[in-house]
C-alpha cells in the first residue's frame, strides 16, 4: 500500500513539475538615496533595445522597491528617475522569456543638482501623497516649478513618461488623457504639447495621476489620466504661444502659426492656426 502511494506521488509529481517551472518570472529591485533613504514613488521606466522604445514601467512602493513581470523577450535595459534624482539606468540585459527572474538588487540615485556660477543648488521635492487610487503631486511653490512649464512637470509626475511622439504614457502604458481641472483638452498629442510647454508650471497647484480610471473614464483614458488642477483663477482669458519659420535654399518658403486658448473658469476654447508655403524643386535635366 505504501508502494503504491509513492507510486501516484511520484507520478502526480512528474506531471504537476512543467507547471511548476512555467511560473512567471520577475525583475525586482529597490531604490534608495545616498543617505541610505528609500525613494518611494520613483519611475521605472523599461527601454527595449537598440532604439530606447518605452515597453512598460511601474513605480516604486513606499519601501523604494519595486516588481515588473516579464511579459516580453529581447535586450532591455531599467531606467530610474525620481523628482531631485538624477536618472539612473541599468546595464543592458536580456529578457529569455515569461520564467526569466533578476534580482538587481539595491540600486543608488543620486540627488540631482544644478550649477550656476559656482553656486551649488539641490533640487527641492514637490510632496507626493496617494490618496483614493491615485497619486498627487503638489507643483505650487515648490522651486522646481520656477522657470518650467506644464509638460516639464507632467514628464516627471510618478509613472509618468514621454514616448517618441511627445506624448504621455503611464507606467510604459499608452493612450493617456489629459485633463484640465478635471475637463479633458481633447487635443491632438502635438496641440496638446505646444499647450503645455506655453503654460507656467507656476500656475499648477497639483498633478494628479490615476493609473486606473473608473468606468465612466474608460473611453478617454484606456492606460490612465493625467488631471492637471490649476491654482484659482489662473490662466483666465486668453493664452497662447506662436511659431514662425524660414527656409532658404532654391525656394525661399515659410510657415508660422499660432496655439491660443480662452478660460472662463467654466468654459475652455482652443484655436490651432498654421499657414504655410510648400514648394518643390526638380533639378534641371
Amino acid at each position: 500500500m505504501k508502494l503504491y502511494l509513492k507510486i501516484k506521488l511520484y507520478i502526480l509529481s512528474f506531471l504537476l513539475s512543467p507547471f511548476v517551472l512555467a511560473q512567471d518570472g520577475m525583475i525586482s529591485g529597490r531604490l534608495q538615496d545616498q543617505q541610505e533613504e528609500t525613494i518611494p514613488f520613483a519611475t521605472v521606466t523599461v527601454l527595449k533595445l537598440p532604439d530606447s522604445t518605452v515597453v512598460t514601467g511601474t513605480t516604486t512602493d513606499l519601501d523604494g522597491e519595486f516588481e515588473l513581470k516579464p511579459k516580453f523577450t529581447g535586450n532591455i535595459l531599467l531606467g530610474f528617475s525620481a523628482i531631485g534624482y538624477a536618472e539612473a539606468f541599468t546595464p543592458a540585459f536580456e529578457i529569455t522569456g515569461p520564467g526569466f527572474t533578476k534580482d538587481l538588487g539595491t540600486r543608488v540615485l543620486s540627488e540631482e543638482v544644478t550649477m550656476l556660477d559656482e553656486v551649488m543648488v539641490s533640487t527641492w521635492k514637490p510632496r507626493i501623497r496617494a490618496e483614493n487610487g491615485k497619486m498627487v503631486m503638489s507643483v505650487q511653490g515648490t522651486a522646481r516649478a520656477a522657470g518650467s512649464t506644464a509638460y516639464e512637470m507632467l514628464s516627471i509626475a510618478p509613472g509618468v513618461a514621454v514616448d517618441q511622439n511627445g506624448g504621455f504614457t503611464i507606467n510604459g502604458k499608452q493612450g493617456v488623457a489629459v485633463m484640465l481641472d478635471g475637463r479633458l483638452t481633447y487635443l491632438s498629442a502635438q496641440d496638446l504639447q505646444s499647450l503645455l510647454e506655453s503654460m507656467p508650471a507656476e500656475n499648477i497647484e497639483e498633478i494628479e495621476v490615476i493609473h486606473n480610471p473608473s468606468a465612466k473614464y474608460d473611453a478617454e483614458g484606456i492606460a490612465g489620466i493625467l488631471n492637471i488642477r490649476l491654482k484659482k483663477n489662473s490662466l483666465s482669458g486668453f493664452t497662447g504661444s506662436a511659431y514662425a519659420g524660414f527656409r532658404y535654399s532654391e525656394q525661399q518658403l515659410f510657415n508660422g502659426g499660432a496655439n491660443l486658448s480662452y478660460n472662463t473658469g467654466k468654459w475652455n476654447s482652443f484655436l490651432n492656426l498654421d499657414v504655410s508655403e510648400r514648394g518643390l524643386y526638380r533639378e534641371p535635366n
